[in-house]
């Protein structure tokens, strides 16, 4: 199972593997895994990418433009 979380540091959305205990961000900041809130939760790689988008849409405040360009 795959997921979206979100750094702490500096607010940007990653795609991880939900079985790892952590994974590193592009700021260079460890996140835990475990206890970060899952925002989107995706079955395989291949369908986390678009979910990714859209968090990080969604945390910019743009996610009606976002929808409306998918569309």
């Amino acid at each position: 199972m795959y997921g979206v979380v979100v750094c702490p540091r500096c607010r940007r959305a990653k795609g991880v593997d939900l079985s790892q205990k952590t994974t590193q961000c592009a700021c260079g900041f460890e996140v835990r895994v475990a206890p970060a809130k899952v925002r989107a939760r995706a079955p395989n790689p291949r369908e986390l990418a678009p979910l990714v988008a859209q968090v990080s849409a969604e945390l910019a405040g743009g996610l009606k433009e976002y929808r409306k360009a998918t569309a």
